[in-house]
């Protein structure tokens, strides 16, 4: 049973990490295509289409091939739970390597075609900026993260006031079944660790909110209410999507520590988790589906779309800025969060210095907690 659990737990992982990687190109800006700035009248261009084509079946054909794999050695193997976590976290690696040859594939052909089509030669480049875009009301209310505190604060106290009536053990890994399969002896490092991994998830999420709202506005200068319009629902769906996952995600850690301390009992926090889990990745398919990146596949109603899509017109071609489409540098723009150009989301702006004080920073922040977390499980 626990076998089954894990396989379908690494197949489910699978399929959502082929799944995103194959749909990224149909949702994307129209005015760019595997990190390449078109006009968005040739997102309909039969080659443009065939390579979208082309690459979608190679990301799922990998994918499946991989995810076989996969259910093969776990199914007819016989590996301890922490070799077949390492062999997913392996698998998966070489997966999104592999996916990222097929997409340089995909950039270099788009690449190609633009030179030959002479779509960034002789057209117009425009830029548009709002200045008051920063005013306008684009992101859920930095309040929720009160709730974050909260639910910090009560998991510690219930921790600590529960803390001399616990047992010297305490157990902390079950099986399918219910029952307990490891235990560790009761220390205020173990107790605190559950709260510390949820101070962890709410700096992340309050600086992935930040992010969104700094981000650099995309707005087409030739329909911008209309991108105006998009560019703020996508920034108010992701950063509502944002706020509810860190919820979720510290209610789960709580969960787990209330039944670490037998407050409530294990197989209600599995149900619960696997739920959630459930819930969010079903919602983070349907934002992105129906959001595309930018909000370039909201439908804005009352505006009226001037026809851009027939103008052979690229909105800022900068293509040299872009390194395969996927990471940006320029340092003479004073953006720090830049929306992508192949997926959904944001990155850093890589020729601003803050962007490499704010990668390390991470970097270290995540050692230390590792750290910490090392500690409190002696």
């Amino acid at each position: 049973m626990d076998k089954l659990i894990l396989l379908i737990t690494m197949l489910t992982s699978f399929l959502a990490l082929t799944g995103s990687f194959a749909v990224f190109p149909y949702i994307s800006r129209k005015t760019v295509s595997f990190g390449i700035s078109i006009p968005e009248n040739a997102y309909s261009d039969e080659n443009v289409a065939l390579i979208r084509k082309k690459y979608r079946n190679l990301v799922l054909l990998t994918g499946f091939l991989f995810m076989l794999g996969l259910a093969c050695m776990v199914y007819f193997s016989d590996l301890s739970s922490g070799t077949e976590a390492l062999l997913l976290g392996i698998m998966m690696f070489v997966n999104i390597f592999v996916v990222g040859f097929v997409y340089l594939w995909a950039h270099k052909n788009m690449k190609k075609l633009k030179s030959e089509n002479k779509w960034g030669e002789n057209v117009r480049q425009l830029v548009t900026v709002n200045t008051d875009f920063r005013k306008k009301n684009m992101m859920l209310s930095p309040l929720w993260f009160i709730s974050y505190i909260l639910i910090m604060a009560a998991t510690v106290t219930i921790s600590l006031i529960l803390f001399d009536s616990l047992p010297d053990q305490i157990p902390m890994q079950y099986n399918a079944a219910g029952e307990v399969v490891r235990y560790a002896d009761k220390t205020y490092g173990l107790i605190l660790y559950m709260p510390v991994t949820q101070m962890f998830i709410t700096f992340l999420f309050i600086f992935v909110y930040y992010s969104i709202a700094k981000s650099k506005q995309q707005i087409d200068p030739a329909n911008r209410e209309k991108t105006l319009s998009q560019n703020i629902i996508f920034r108010k769906r992701w950063s509502a999507y944002v706020v509810i996952l860190g919820l979720i995600l510290l209610l789960i850690f709580a969960g787990t520590q209330l039944s670490i301390l037998g407050v409530v009992s294990y197989l209600p926090v599995v149900i619960g988790s696997i739920a959630f889990t459930v819930v969010i990745a079903a919602a983070t398919v349907i934002i992105a589906v129906t959001t595309g990146q930018s909000g370039s596949r909201v439908k804005v109603v009352g505006i009226n779309d001037s026809g851009a899509s027939k103008k052979k017109t690229i909105v800022r071609d900068d293509d040299n800025h872009w390194k395969w489409g996927v990471f940006y540098y320029n340092p003479d723009d004073p953006s720090l969060f830049i929306e992508k150009r192949f997926g959904i989301g944001w990155t850093l702006n890589f020729g601003r210095p803050l962007s490499w004080i704010i990668i390390f920073g991470i970097l270290g922040f995540s050692g230390v907690f590792l750290i910490i977390s090392t500690i409190m499980f002696k």
